[in-house]
């Protein structure tokens, strides 16, 4: 099967890797935890930028 076009690409390369992970038991799509992670990590770069200091993770 060949990949769709824009803009289902991207979409279908993601449920393929997902599908990848759950048929080799690996990990190597991030998770909601992860998601979760990268959220709080922006958010803090944010807030580091607009109080000009450093914010400790």
């Amino acid at each position: 099967m060949t990949a769709p076009e824009q803009p289902l690409r991207g979409l279908y390369y993601t449920y393929k890797a997902v599908l990848n992970d759950i048929k080799n038991n690996t990990q190597l799509v991030p998770d909601f935890e992860k998601g979760v992670l990268m959220h709080k990590l922006l958010d803090n770069i944010i807030k580091s930028a607009a109080e000009e200091k450093t914010i400790a993770l």
